[in-house]
């Protein structure tokens, strides 16, 4: 299937810099970043939000034979409150044959204390297809 997908947001704790890429039969290990979830997802107001996901089959763009992506995260508070969107941007992840992880954080510094719903949008602009997942955490 060549259609863009993206996996489920994975909440991470910590990020934790490999000496040398691990297989990646490994849990939690992605290249030389190994990640130790945060099961609860919960974050500290004041801390940031962690999150670590991957991208399949982004197209790569004939002129420059790189994947040309967008990034879009939008949270919105439960129970009201004006949703947060961040600026539309390449995702900063690595690629590792036909997938991209992508490692990333958003301070939380604004965040009012409560449920969110995170949206993930990722826009592949050479196949003009696109990608959403949606999860939810909590800052207290």
């Amino acid at each position: 299937g060549s259609k863009l997908s993206i996996s489920s947001p994975i909440f991470v704790g910590e990020f934790q810099q490999l000496p040398e890429g691990e297989p990646e039969m490994s849990p939690y290990t992605f290249g030389k970043t190994k990640i130790v979830p945060s099961f609860d997802h919960v974050f500290a107001k004041g801390g940031d939000l962690k999150v670590l996901y991957e991208i399949y089959n982004a197209q790569n763009d004939p002129a420059t034979g790189k994947s040309n992506l967008e990034e879009t995260v939008r949270f919105e508070k439960q129970g009201g409150g004006n949703p947060k969107q961040s600026k539309p941007a390449p995702p900063q992840g690595f690629a590792i044959g036909k997938k991209i992880t992508v490692p990333t954080g958003f301070p939380l510094g604004t965040f009012e204390p409560g449920e969110y719903k995170l949206t993930l949008t990722i826009t592949d602009k050479t196949s003009g297809q696109t990608a959403t997942k949606e999860t939810t955490f909590k800052v207290q």
